[in-house]
């Protein structure tokens, strides 16, 4: 249904990719309420029953403090609490409980925090990148007309303020179209956290799990995730007559792999498809709406044939290996997980 619908609208333009998305997010989404409603449904009971149980019980140890029954009491509780306290610092963090809690409780604060730092990161070095060359070749134009021929062959080194002049009055006359572009990322983050998180994530770890396998939630993560990466090589024709476009595709690969391991990782914490779509969206807005705001163009393909953008997927993708790695980590310890509550 979803390949259906990106054919549903012929082209490339930034319309058509909106509603081709859209279409095939809505037909994803609607398959995963059929199918498994709760991982469409935003938690906050579960939110407001945790909060409600901590509150509890800090209210019982308020009185029991308050009302002592003796002294020798108080100092049997006072014991217990210091060895309780001494053994949750030396204790590892659990990540899973057999008794059906959700899992991965680890602080996903910094996960978050570093993933949006690296999709601005790449948006600004694209931004950049793409500056530069405008900047240079509108420079070297000018010496040509002005100076001639000599003036071309050794164009001056252009400035700082004319190499982004044409950048801000790009980013103003595309600043109409934003919109839509942040329209089509929302749409994408849906549509890919829906089918390769939702639908072939958690079906894998289903099947897996059925059959006895072990590390179900972590080998449905890898599997999803290599899908997810080597689907990323798709799309518009690829730059023709460069050595770069396989180490490029073979990058983008990598990258989006990691990538799509740490979105199984914080799906199976969150449990809910909207959490991870938003930070999908997040991801995919800052690395990609710089270089749209200069040249109001959605990139279609991965393979352009440019050393800077190797770099650019190269480095994105080493920052995202340490992300990974623990992500894999509270997968496998949290293997004993109920997907009931996922």
């Amino acid at each position: 249904m979803a390949i259906t619908c990106y054919n549903v609208v012929p082209g490339e333009t930034l319309i058509a990719m909106i509603i081709q998305t859209t279409a095939a997010a809505t037909c994803v989404v609607a398959l995963v309420a059929l199918g498994d409603p709760k991982i469409i449904i935003f938690r906050i009971n579960n939110y407001l029953t945790n909060q409600s149980s901590h509150n509890q019980k800090v209210s019982n140890e308020k009185l029991s403090n308050q009302n002592p029954r003796n002294e020798k009491t108080n100092i049997e509780n006072t014991s217990d609490k210091k060895t309780s306290d001494e053994k949750s610092r030396n204790e590892k963090p659990s990540y899973g409980k057999d008794n059906g809690e959700r899992v991965c409780r680890g602080r996903t604060g910094v996960t978050v925090i570093w993933v949006i730092l690296i999709a601005s990161g790449c948006g600004m070095a694209a931004l950049f990148t793409e500056a530069a060359y405008e900047g240079w070749a509108l420079t070297s134009a000018s010496n040509l007309l002005n100076a001639g021929a000599a003036a071309a062959s050794s164009p001056s080194t252009p400035s700082v303020a004319s190499l982004f002049s044409s950048v801000f009055a790009n980013a103003c006359s595309h600043l109409a179209s934003l919109g839509g572009f942040l329209l089509l990322c929302v749409a994408t983050g849906i549509f890919e956290e829906a089918l390769f998180r939702g639908v072939m994530f958690k079906g894998l770890a289903s099947a897996l799990r059925l059959n006895g396998t072990n590390q179900s939630l972590l080998g449905a993560a890898l599997a999803s995730s290599v899908v997810f990466g080597v689907l990323h090589i798709s799309g518009g024709a690829p730059f023709s007559g460069s050595e770069l476009v396989l180490p490029q595709l073979f990058a983008k690969t990598i990258q989006a792999t990691l990538f799509g391991l740490i979105m199984a990782g914080l799906f199976v914490q969150w449990g809910s498809i909207w959490s991870v779509a938003a930070l999908h969206a997040a991801f995919n807005a800052l690395s990609e709406a710089p270089l749209f705001l200069l040249t109001g163009q959605v990139p279609l393909t991965y393979a352009t044939g440019d050393p800077v953008d190797l770099i650019i997927l190269a480095a994105s993708a080493a920052l995202l290996a340490p992300l990974a790695i623990h992500s894999a980590a509270r997968l496998a310890a949290s293997d004993h997980t109920s997907l009931s509550r996922i």
